[in-house]
C-alpha cells in the first residue's frame, strides 16, 4: 500500500502541467517526470542526511507533493472561478435594486 504513494505523487504532479497544457500531454508527462525525479533525489539526500530513511519518513516525504499539488489546484480553481462565486471586496461594481413601478 505504501508503494502506491510515489505513484500518487507522480499522478498529482502530472495534474499540474495538464492544467496549463491540456493539449500537450507529452510535455506535461515529461515535466512531471522531471519534477518527480528531482524531488526523489532531493528527498533521499535530505532524509539520509538526518538518518530518516524510514517507512514513516518516506511516506511523509511522498505525501508532501500530493498534498501540495492538490491544494494548489484547488486554490487555482478558486482564483479562476466564475464571477460571483467568490466575492471580491475590491470590486468596482455596485449592487443596485430594481426600480419599483
Amino acid at each position: 500500500m505504501l508503494a502506491l504513494i510515489p505513484i500518487l505523487a507522480f499522478l498529482s504532479l502530472l495534474l499540474a502541467p495538464l492544467r496549463f497544457f491540456p493539449a500537450d500531454w507529452r510535455l506535461a508527462f515529461l515535466r512531471s517526470a522531471t519534477a518527480w525525479g528531482v524531488y526523489m533525489v532531493v528527498v533521499t539526500e535530505l532524509l539520509s542526511l538526518f538518518h530518516l530513511v524510514t517507512v514513516a519518513g518516506l511516506a511523509l516525504a511522498w505525501l508532501l507533493p500530493c498534498l501540495a499539488t492538490v491544494g494548489w489546484l484547488i486554490w487555482i480553481a478558486g482564483v479562476e472561478s466564475p464571477e460571483g462565486v467568490y466575492s471580491n471586496s475590491n470590486s468596482t461594481s455596485t449592487l443596485t435594486t430594481p426600480a419599483r413601478s
